[in-house]
């Protein structure tokens, strides 16, 4: 089986239908004896920032010498994003030959398989076989039924910023999205959280409950220097590369699992690259950042104030039907922007058409227009004296 034939069997057979449960992964899992019990875990569940925390502790560990595994969702472009080993993606061939070996298993034993959990075991195993120090493994969606939590002995948990997604699985309130968050977790491993984290005494409550360790952060990291993207908590300075107000949270959880495992962040800080959040490609003055929820909305609208204080906005905009696309239009707007509508950049792409109506229900002055996915390179190559940006989804940043 060929790379393409790998992807067609991947997204076939109603894969993308979601079935929280750990029955069929655990099953799956002993089939394969465990093979995330021999992996050196850290394991990092929350709504929005857990694959930045995720690529800037993975530099870290790479700049100190570890092989280090990390897994993540989704993808931009290409499946192989998903595993990578300091920072080299799985490569076609290993991506088919550990699909098939997780898919013909699953088949002879009669489990049916979602994507995710076929996803997730092969980073087990590849993760395994190549040999990898020490992994970092992010949760695909909430946290106690997601497939990465059938490992037993996480080095670490990490939980970041909790808000509102996936309301339909995982709650309608902070207290029930938090309460599955944390679900990973464990009471042999100890769970690094902010203070200031909207579910952090719903978290600290489970962890006393089941006697994890709470290692709680009190004070975030702030941006002082715009120019040289400086974050500071009053005692420590550290220049990261990643832009954005929000990643002063992020890197406070990643500071502290550094303190926790004794390890330097060195230099790594400044080396970090994860695309689509808050990239800037200069040479389409395009900022891409996939902004899918109504939080990451907001915080994108904030590090634009920031960041791009006094320049007129242009927005390629598109978002599945499965997101608060009414509030994420509240959160990330001004009355003088310009927005470009656009769907069928995935399967359950909101029609342009229900955009662009309530984009003008809430900002009666904007300039909104529909165009079509064969059109939007015309869009990142047009010339705009502002900044333009690519948003709300990650499959339209894929784009």
């Amino acid at each position: 089986m060929n790379y393409q034939e790998s992807i067609k069997l991947l997204t076939s057979q109603e894969k993308f239908h979601i079935d929280l449960s750990l029955t069929r992964m655990k099953k799956l899992a002993e089939i394969f004896h465990n093979p995330q019990d021999d992996l050196k875990i850290i394991h990092v569940a929350g709504t929005n920032g857990k694959g930045s925390t995720c690529a800037m502790l993975s530099k870290i560990f790479e700049e100190n010498g570890y092989r280090t595994g990390l897994f993540t969702s989704p993808h931009i472009k290409k499946y192989n994003e998903r595993f990578k080993i300091n920072f080299k993606d799985i490569s076609d061939d290993d991506f088919a030959k550990y699909l098939l070996l997780v898919e013909n298993t699953a088949k002879q034993h009669n489990i049916n398989l979602t994507e995710f959990e076929i996803l997730t075991m092969m980073a087990f195993l590849y993760f395994k076989d190549m040999k990898t120090d020490i992994v970092l493994l992010e949760t695909g969606m909430g946290g106690r039924l997601d497939a990465t939590n059938i490992i037993n002995k996480p080095l670490l948990t990490i939980i970041v910023s909790i808000s509102f997604d996936h309301t339909d699985r995982l709650g309608k309130t902070l207290e029930e999205i938090a309460g599955e968050k944390a679900g990973i977790l464990k009471s042999n491993a100890p769970v690094i959280i902010s203070k200031n984290n909207l579910g952090y005494d719903v978290i600290k409550n489970k962890a006393d409950e089941i006697g994890s360790n709470v290692l709680t952060v009190e004070k975030d990291f702030e941006l002082f220097d715009i120019e040289n993207n400086i974050f500071s908590n009053g005692e420590k300075c550290f220049e990261l590369s990643l832009k954005g107000v929000h990643q002063s949270k992020n890197l406070t959880l990643v500071i502290k699992a550094c303190e926790y495992l004794k390890i330097n962040p060195n230099e790594a800080l400044k080396k970090v690259i994860w695309n689509s959040r808050l990239e800037y490609i200069k040479e389409k003055n395009l900022i891409v950042d996939a902004a899918h929820n109504p939080d990451a909305a907001k915080l994108l609208k904030d590090n634009l104030d920031k960041y791009y204080k006094n320049k007129k906005r242009a927005f390629l905009f598109g978002v599945l039907n499965t997101k608060d696309y009414k509030k994420i239009i509240e959160n990330l707007f001004n009355e003088d922007d310009e927005i470009y509508v656009t769907d069928n950049f995935a399967h359950n792409a909101i029609d342009k058409g229900i955009l662009k109506e309530e984009i003008l229900s809430q900002y009666k002055n904007i300039k909104v227009q529909t165009i079509k996915l064969n059109e939007i390179e015309q869009f990142f190559n047009y010339k705009f004296d502002g900044i333009k940006i690519c948003t709300g989804s990650f499959y339209i940043c894929s784009h």
